[in-house]
């Protein structure tokens, strides 16, 4: 197996349907792929029409938590399951599609280890504007980012990002963050670990149906970036 893809979903009812499909035409195209499907406690009919596709079809499996364990936690659900040589997480809203996957699978194959879909990149496209509100808390998420951790990530937060399996398996009892800022985690405990990050432009389309709550969400991401800033065991440069 090659690669292996994670879709991480909560009451997704309404939009798992053809994320599947979707992804499903591009393991037939490229071979030795399989999805994972890590649903996690959903209280509508996700789980149903996950495991209604999996019986139809051997590439897709499905694995279920019985409680709500948040992103993070459904993610290492998925890659617990994985049998790829790489491992990726991609969002259900398909708001980056598959055709951008071999650009990740270029970037590994150049020599990165953790290999991030940007927006924010010269190069990236996106097909229509964002809404102002996700805009400026992506910028605000960004500038915290910046100033505690001293790293040059442009877009921490795109839900599109591959990883050696290896790689995956050395983070996963690292990785300690399951909210929204479980992708800051993830790349803080990478480039702690000495692995190469490497960010990769993409065309991507904000889709309907967000579950951002601009208040709450920022408030959640500020303070798990915070605990995460303190629980670093290296010393840390005096905030400015």
């Amino acid at each position: 197996m090659r690669l292996s893809i994670i879709i991480p979903v909560f009451n997704e009812e309404r939009r798992l349907s053809r994320c599947l499909d979707s992804l499903l035409e591009f393991c037939r195209v490229q071979g030795g792929v399989e999805l994972i499907v890590a649903e996690d406690g959903s209280t509508d009919g996700t789980l149903k029409i996950a495991e209604e596709y999996a019986s139809r079809n051997s590439k897709l499996r499905v694995v279920h938590s019985s409680c709500r364990l948040g992103k993070g936690g459904g993610i290492w659900n998925g890659i617990k399951m994985a049998k790829g040589e790489l491992v990726m997480f991609m969002d259900v809203d398909l708001s980056t599609s598959p055709d951008q996957i071999p650009k990740l699978i270029d970037a590994i194959e150049q020599g990165a280890d953790l290999a991030i879909g940007s927006r924010a990149l010269p190069e990236s496209k996106l097909s229509r504007g964002r809404p102002l509100s996700r805009s400026l808390l992506s910028l605000g998420f960004n500038f915290l980012f910046r100033v505690l951790f001293r790293l040059d990530i442009k877009d921490t937060q795109c839900g599109f990002k591959m990883m050696k399996r290896r790689v995956a398996e050395d983070l996963t009892p690292l990785v300690k963050t399951n909210g929204f800022a479980f992708d800051v985690d993830l790349i803080v405990k990478a480039h702690d670990r000495g692995y190469k990050i490497v960010e990769v432009p993409i065309v991507w389309t904000p889709a309907e149906g967000s579950k951002i709550n601009l208040r709450r969400h920022t408030i959640e991401m500020a303070k798990d970036m915070l605990e995460l800033w303190f629980s670093r065991p290296e010393a840390k440069p005096p905030l400015p």
